[in-house]
């Protein structure tokens, strides 16, 4: 049976690195899913879930933002973070989502690089926190 070969990338390590059956990963226009064979196709790849299948298990990553390249069946995800499903610390999570809320308020109406970061810390915790709670 062919297979996927995906690779996820952060910038301190090479996560996963195998030969798999199905991935499927959020975008900023949704979920997309990837079988063999699938189309060239580079995107973003959106603060969230990867659920990667092989040989009937699941394995789940929480990513952060990042991108997405598909051809030839090498799957490469480069994202800012990731971590494996089973490892988010749901309060951990909640607790850096509200202190970048608060961080956010206090920035109200300025547009400039912090608030930029906590608009995707925002993001990157609250994908953590939906992602535990399915």
């Amino acid at each position: 049976m062919k297979a996927i070969h995906c690779t996820i990338i952060t910038p301190e390590r090479v996560v996963y690195d195998a030969e798999v059956d199905q991935i499927s990963v959020h975008t900023p226009n949704g979920q997309i899913s990837l079988l063999p064979g699938h189309e060239a196709l580079m995107t973003i790849v959106a603060p969230g879930d990867v659920s990667i299948w092989k040989n009937g298990a699941t394995t789940s990553f929480v990513v952060g933002q990042g991108t997405l390249e598909i051809h030839d069946d090498q799957l490469r995800i480069l994202a800012n973070t990731t971590e494996l499903h089973s490892d988010v610390d749901v309060e951990r999570a909640e607790a850096a989502l509200e202190r970048a809320r608060n961080a956010m308020e206090e920035k109200a109406g300025v547009y400039d690089a912090e608030y930029a970061r906590l608009e995707a810390l925002i993001a990157r915790n609250l994908a953590r926190v939906k992602i535990k709670r399915k």
